[in-house]
């Protein structure tokens, strides 16, 4: 049993720490929803406590689902190969016989590892990166079929795939859906407390005209706590992301040792090398966000260089 293998499945700190940020993004958005309820159903037991958990224990439990699976093709824009414009395709020398090898290279990798074929499709962007969206749907940019080798290519199949198999890819669909669910919410109690805040705000103005200062200084404090609540929630969801960056981040050494000891250490330093001569800030899409959730190349290449295969000591 390789390195990789060994590590896989256990309750190491990164993986602890997984878990706990899932926990918090639970409770973020328990707290989002149960402020959102109040104002319409008011504060009793039930809509504080109860009805926020279904809600939230919904979503975390559709993210396990191949329900989740179209929701993130429509969010992130994904398209089918065939549903690609002619006119993209001519950027491209032979990119349709190039495609094809690819959908091979990953149908046998996937065999390789036990690992369901996933569906494909083709992410917007000209920067090169392939990845799982969630378990059961995977992305790639033409820019990486045109760019790379077949064993390149497998080199970072094999990366991806590690997550899938060490539960990264699974546990990160939930934080990206608690992530859009939290930003949704967020919005909706924004509009609310804005809401109350203008209304209680006009409300203080006539109060004012009519001598009833008590009214008017209860309009205007309700006005400052809305926009107080709105930069809270800001903060929130910037927190939010920060723990989505570290759940994604934790295994790419590992994942590299897997790579390595299937053989593929060559690819994956060349893949690498190419990787970290482009600079993510010059492109767009969501090939390029979910890029930046991993680990600087330079830093894997200096990790993987110092790596000696299971496979070669055996």
């Amino acid at each position: 049993m390789n390195q990789a293998e060994e590590k896989r499945g256990k309750f190491t700190v990164a993986k602890v720490l997984q878990y706990i940020c899932i926990g918090l993004l639970a409770f973020i958005n328990y707290f989002l929803v149960s402020l959102v309820l109040i104002p319409f159903l008011g504060d009793s037991v039930v809509v504080q406590n109860v009805v926020p958990a279904v809600v939230v224990g919904c979503v975390i439990a559709l993210a396990f689902t191949p329900a989740i699976d179209s929701f993130f093709v429509l969010l992130k824009r994904l398209k089918p190969f065939e549903r690609i414009e002619e006119h993209e395709k001519r950027q491209y020398s032979d990119i349709d016989e190039k495609y094809h090898s690819f959908l091979a290279m990953l149908q046998e990798t996937c065999n390789e590892q036990n690992i369901n074929m996933p569906k494909v499709y083709i992410a917007h962007s000209d920067f090169p990166h392939a990845f799982f969206v969630t378990d059961r749907v995977f992305a790639v940019t033409l820019n990486f079929i045109n760019g790379l080798t077949l064993d390149e290519q497998k080199a970072a199949v094999l990366h991806e795939m590690y997550h899938v198999k060490n539960r990264d890819v699974q546990l990160l669909s939930v934080a990206d859906a608690a992530n859009v669910f939290g930003g949704i919410v967020t919005w909706i109690l924004t509009a609310v407390l804005s809401f109350l805040g203008l209304s209680g705000s006009i409300n203080a103005i006539s109060a004012s005209a009519s001598g009833d200062t008590d009214s008017a200084h209860t309009g205007i404090a309700l006005l400052i706590v809305a926009w107080m609540f709105r930069g809270l929630l800001a903060l929130i969801n910037w927190f939010v992301h920060v723990l989505t960056l570290g759940i994604s981040r934790s295994g790419d050494y590992s994942a590299d040792e897997f790579v390595a000891d299937a053989g593929y250490k060559d690819a994956l330093v060349s893949y690498l090398q190419k990787m970290s001569s482009l600079d993510p800030k010059q492109f767009e899409g969501y090939a390029v966000e979910m890029w930046k959730r991993q680990v600087a190349p330079k830093a894997r290449i200096n990790h993987i260089m110092a790596y000696s295969p299971k496979a070669l000591l055996a």
